[in-house]
């Protein structure tokens, strides 16, 4: 053995945290690849960006998380039956979430798999170009959400084994 090595120490080009390539394997089988986050804090420049990596990346086998505590917004985004679908949950009395569930995505109705006294489930298609998509997004966020270019968001990209499968 060469007395000039240390085994114990991370060697140059190596990731930082990772000693040899097990380590690397191991860490991109749990964690994911290195440029997909668990979760970030971003603005709406990033939500295009979160699509974009959505639709061209993983496609089928993942999920997009976008998380406004502040305004009550939560909204996945996955593939299901051939396209991506935007799936939220809106309170049965916000008459504006509504009329932009309609302007944006035309005559989509509750869905009945979600039904409580107070909330409705709404699940509608999404563009297939990724920056269509985006832009619809971003824009619905503006509409019905009441957010503002300087609100920020938390994404979220993971597998989509982690829900149910969408209702039909």
């Amino acid at each position: 053995m060469n007395p000039f090595i240390n085994p114990k120490q991370r060697a140059i080009e190596l990731p930082t945290g990772c000693k040899d390539l097990n380590d690397v394997l191991l860490r991109d089988k749990v964690f994911g690849p290195p440029d997909v986050h668990q979760f970030r804090q971003g603005g709406l420049r990033e939500i295009r960006a979160f699509v974009r990596h959505l639709y061209e990346k993983f496609s089928k086998d993942k999920v997009l998380f976008v998380l406004q505590y502040s305004k009550n917004v939560l909204l996945t985004i996955r593939y299901d039956e051939d396209s991506f679908k935007l799936e939220l949950v809106a309170r049965s009395s916000d008459e504006l979430m509504k009329e932009a569930i309609a302007e944006f995505f035309g005559k989509a109705k509750p869905h009945p798999w979600l039904k409580y006294e107070h909330l409705q489930y709404f699940r509608v298609t999404l563009p297939e170009n990724s920056d269509d998509a985006a832009q619809v997004l971003i824009d619905f966020l503006l509409r019905a959400c009441d957010v503002s270019e300087h609100d920020k968001f938390i994404l979220s990209i993971q597998p989509q084994k982690i829900l149910p499968p969408g209702p039909n």
